[in-house]
Order: structure tokens, then C-alpha cells, then sequence
């Protein structure tokens, strides 16, 4: 139980760093280095939960390295949208995949999961087709957004099922995790195509850092799950 222990305080220290680096980066309006540091620190604990998970040998090896690519690339999506939409979304996504892909590994895809995928892809497909705040400066952004919300809505509508497939903690935070995820994405959208002030900025923000937090300490909590008897 020691190492268990030890590893929670990492992840506690982390996510409340990353925390206050959250304060601080909406403080300072939106500032570009704190941001960068914000994100790394998520990305840290989230590869030390990684290597522990491979050092004890933890069931499904595949379920640990995806997640831990989907949290790498989560990291990247938050240096590369500052610079370019394209580039940023493309790794977010990417991010997305992996942490899908992660869920499958520990309960396969069926036709179930298409239920609260469609419902979540078709809330946000309306909501990009008809919301009226919403301009897309370049004809290339629209199906972007189009297709980024079939892939988030398919890992948060995976989470889901798996959730109601078995209500442990560890399903709780993923699904908990992922759905944050989604609606910081869709806050995401009005603070980049939508003129009403920094408001969803501040709440996608706000959103965000402790959903890809709880992705990352999932993976803790799987080994442990996992492993709790032998720790």
C-alpha cells in the first residue's frame, strides 16, 4: 500500500499545482508561458502514472500507453492551438482517438455505445450548424469542428457505457474526465468563433484542466483497482 500512497501524493501535488496554475494563467490574462507549464505538469504525473503502471506489471498494457499518448498529445493540442487552429485541433483529436481506443481495450465497441455517442455528436452538430453566435472566418473550420465532435462525442459516449457497464470509482473519473472534456470543447468553440467576451474562455479553462487531471490520475486508480490486493 506504500507505493500506492506515494503515488497518490504525486498525483495530489500535481493536480493541485496544476490548479493553481489554472488561477494564475485565467489571472494574467490567458498567458501563453503559464499555460505551457500548466499543461506540462498535467502531462508529467500522467507518464509517471504510465511507468508505474508498467512496472507492476498492471493487466492490459495497451489501456496504460494509449491513455498515456492521449495525455501527451492533449498537452500538445494546448501549445499547437495557440499558434494554429488546424494544429491544435489535429492533436487534440488525435488525443481523442487514443483515449477511445483506451476505453475499447477494456470493454470492446458494440452498437450500445452508439447511442450516447449520437446523442452527444448530434447536440453538437446542431449546435454548430445553427447557433447563431457562431462565424466561421475560414470554410475549412466548420467541417474541422464537425469532425473533432464524431470523435470526442464517441470517447465521452464510450466513458459513458463503460460507466454503466460497472459504477466503480475508476469508471466515475473517466467518465467524469471525458465529459468535462466535452464541454470545454464546446466552450472552446464559442471563445474561438464567437464574439461575446472572454466568459467561455474562462470556462473552458476551467473545465479542462480537471478533466485531462482525472484521465491522468485514471490510470493511477486502474492499477490499484487492479492491484490493490497484492500492493
Amino acid at each position: 500500500m506504500k507505493t500506492h500512497k506515494a503515488m497518490l501524493l504525486v498525483n495530489g501535488i500535481g493536480i493541485l499545482a496544476v490548479s493553481v496554475l489554472n488561477y494564475f494563467f485565467q489571472a494574467n490574462q490567458f498567458d501563453y508561458t503559464i499555460k505551457c507549464i500548466c499543461s506540462s505538469c498535467f502531462t508529467v504525473f500522467g507518464l509517471l502514472n504510465l511507468v508505474y503502471a508498467l512496472k507492476r506489471k498492471a493487466s492490459c498494457p495497451k489501456f496504460y500507453w494509449t491513455m498515456g499518448t492521449g495525455v501527451v498529445f492533449a498537452m500538445l493540442g494546448d501549445v499547437f492551438i495557440y499558434h494554429s487552429f488546424i494544429l491544435g485541433a489535429g492533436a487534440f483529436a488525435i488525443g481523442h482517438i487514443c483515449f477511445f481506443i483506451a476505453y475499447c481495450f477494456l470493454q470492446k465497441f458494440t452498437l450500445t455505445d452508439f447511442i450516447p455517442s449520437g446523442v452527444l455528436f448530434t447536440g453538437a452538430l446542431l449546435f454548430l450548424l445553427f447557433c447563431p453566435v457562431l462565424t466561421f472566418d475560414e470554410p475549412i473550420f466548420k467541417p474541422v469542428c464537425i469532425i473533432y465532435a464524431a470523435i470526442i462525442s464517441a470517447m465521452t459516449g464510450k466513458s459513458f457505457t463503460l460507466f454503466l457497464s460497472k459504477k466503480t470509482l475508476f469508471n466515475g473519473i473517466v467518465f467524469s474526465g471525458s465529459f468535462l472534456f466535452f464541454l470545454s470543447d464546446l466552450l472552446l468553440v464559442l471563445k474561438l468563433f464567437a464574439d461575446i467576451g472572454d466568459w467561455p474562455y474562462h470556462g473552458c479553462i476551467t473545465l479542462y484542466y480537471p478533466s485531462v487531471c482525472l484521465l491522468a490520475l485514471s490510470m493511477l486508480l486502474k492499477v490499484m483497482e487492479k492491484k490493490g490486493a497484492q500492493a
